[in-house]
């Protein structure tokens, strides 16, 4: 997935992009993940010679992502600014558990920027998501903005980053959308115009924008998923899409306080486990299909990536084709 307004740096199909800087070429695969061992949080270091747009504090803004893409079941999406370059930045909104929406349909989003933020010609905006589902990735797209605001220091989250070296994993969700929400909010950073930084603790968190609660189970009912039905009935060379579903459900007792286990909630040595009790789903990788790797097939408009489940379709950027010059080469390249 990828942004294309505002435009990020070297986006091929971006909207109202500034001229490339010199030396610099088109990125035909912006809409991967970072790379997991050493990436520059932004990718690409050098900015846009002009900004891509020009807010100001306390207005309206949208973000579009381009059409179509792998939503691997929505995840954590946070927007957020450095004033240093990309070096740190502090979140300005979040869209947690559901990036995409319920229906995976979702492309758009609007949200009203602080209207505490300081001014800066050079701005740096920021998208990250950390999918629920497939590979551990983290994604993201910076893009040079300008903010016309205060000059007053600016207090916010910081932006937080995962499934990276060096940087906490979150797991697959499996259906339990709160996973890895612990991460985030944990620290502040207090920024201003000039390209200063202090990052602190979250001390007061009732003061700082917090994620959506997690539903309560109620009690007599958690839902825990046993096992995606799309996988039903496939073979090794059929590619296997777990976007949205659908899913099996089961529904499982617990005691009266809501907490799964026996009698009162509490796990104690002497309860026995419940022979009854489903195990929970854990798929295997799939025979021939080696994590991380691509291939192309017939259809040279898109390219296969192995997931923990098998291959899975993705589309190959616009005015490339999936033409694999090497096993570590990227799939999709020029004609």
């Amino acid at each position: 997935m990828d942004i294309i307004s505002p435009c990020p740096r070297y986006s091929p199909r971006g909207k109202n992009c500034p001229a490339l800087p010199a030396g610099k070429s088109v990125d035909y695969s912006i809409s991967s993940p970072l790379s997991p061992d050493a990436p520059p949080l932004c990718k690409h270091s050098v900015p846009f010679p002009s900004p891509s747009a020009i807010w100001t504090a306390g207005q309206s803004v949208t973000v579009t992502f381009a059409p179509g893409g792998a939503t691997h079941n929505g995840g954590h999406c946070e927007y957020s600014l450095s004033y240093d370059g990309g070096k740190t930045f502090v979140v300005v909104h979040q869209v947690l558990k559901h990036c995409f929406g319920a229906d995976m349909n979702t492309r758009q989003h609007t949200f009203t920027l602080p209207e505490g933020l300081p001014s800066s010609d050079k701005a740096v905006f920021a998208w990250t998501w950390v999918n629920a589902s497939g590979n551990r990735e983290f994604y993201m797209n910076c893009a040079d903005v300008v903010i016309k605001g205060g000059s007053a220091p600016f207090t916010g989250k910081q932006m937080t980053v995962a499934n990276l070296k060096g940087y906490p994993t979150i797991p697959e969700f499996r259906g339990k959308f709160d996973t890895g929400l612990e991460h985030y909010g944990k620290t502040t950073i207090t920024v201003t115009g000039n390209g200063e930084s202090n990052v602190a603790e979250a001390k007061n968190d009732q003061q700082m924008q917090q994620p959506e609660e997690p539903e309560k189970p109620t009690s007599r009912s958690v839902v825990q998923i046993v096992k995606p039905t799309s996988s039903e009935g496939n073979d090794d060379d059929e590619d296997v899409d777990l976007q949205g579903g659908p899913y099996i459900f089961q529904f499982l007792a617990n005691g009266n306080d809501g907490n799964v286990g026996p009698g009162n909630g509490e796990n104690k040595p002497e309860d026995k486990p419940d022979d009854n009790k489903p195990e929970e789903y854990k798929p295997a990788p799939r025979a021939g299909c080696a994590l991380g790797t691509f291939r192309c097939g017939s259809d040279t408009s898109k390219f296969d990536t192995c997931d923990n489940l098998g291959w899975v379709s993705r589309p190959c950027a616009p005015g490339t084709v999936c033409r694999m010059s090497g096993p570590d080469s990227n799939p999709c390249q020029l004609p």
